[in-house]
């Protein structure tokens, strides 16, 4: 056996999340003797850096797995995603890259309180930066809320979070709703249609959008706007 190592407090929380969630087991299934054993420690070491026994290390555990969940989300709040749309991929493949983790704690939320607050803070957050991504699309009213809520839903289920094809033709979708929403407010004599290609709107696709908005509030001639290559028309009904 090699020499044992000083190892830190960190070290069992990292041990413990390596050996249960990431591989699909809840912490109860795996002993401190198995801890001890990966750390090549003694139970001395683990008493005297929890004195409260296996209760404050699971205790431990969930607020490490709270801290990783929120900080692998894209910060909205500094502004640097702008594009609504790459703000909810970055959420779901954060998602997607803790599914196995996450799934595992969700399990112990059902037997466990402290671990069930984790979960239902986790999905708060998740949830918001959700509503705040889909309010910037330029949906209105109750919509963000009630589309943040059936997204954040839906990325519950590892399969879903994993389907990154399936995931982005949802936002395609939600991109093509968001420019028909901007075309529903303006009043206009004649009533203009816009079809957009199946990957959705592209970012300079949504500046002309824009324009054309703008463009028909005014009561101009939208014909001088510039063409936008392949992905959207638009014809008079």
């Amino acid at each position: 056996m090699s020499p044992r190592k000083k190892v830190t407090r960190q070290d069992w929380v990292g041990t413990a999340l390596r050996l249960s969630l990431d591989q699909d087991r809840l912490p109860a299934a795996v002993p401190v003797e198995v801890l001890c054993r990966s750390l090549n420690v003694t139970k001395g070491s683990f008493y005297a850096h929890f004195r409260g026994g296996r209760p404050e290390l699971d205790a431990a555990v969930i607020s490490q797995w709270l801290r990783d969940r929120v900080a692998a989300l894209p910060d909205i709040a500094v502004g640097a995603v702008q594009d609504p749309l790459d703000r909810v991929r970055m959420i779901r493949a954060a998602i997607a890259d803790s599914a196995v983790r996450d799934g595992a704690m969700r399990r112990w939320a059902a037997s466990d309180r402290t671990a069930a607050e984790a979960v239902a803070e986790a999905d708060r957050i998740v949830t918001s930066r959700l509503e705040r991504a889909v309010a910037d699309l330029g949906f209105a009213a109750a919509e963000p809320d009630a589309l943040a809520r059936w997204l954040a839903a839906a990325l519950r289920s590892q399969s879903i979070a994993e389907d990154q094809d399936g995931f982005d033709a949802v936002l395609a979708v939600l991109s093509r709703s968001a420019a028909v929403a901007a075309l529903g407010s303006v009043t206009a004599d004649d009533a203009v249609v816009l079809y957009a290609g199946g990957g959705g709107l592209t970012g300079d696709e949504r500046t002309v959008l824009q324009q054309v908005v703008h463009l028909l509030a005014g009561r101009r001639d939208p014909g001088a706007l510039p063409p936008v290559q392949g992905q959207a028309q638009a014809s008079e009904a």
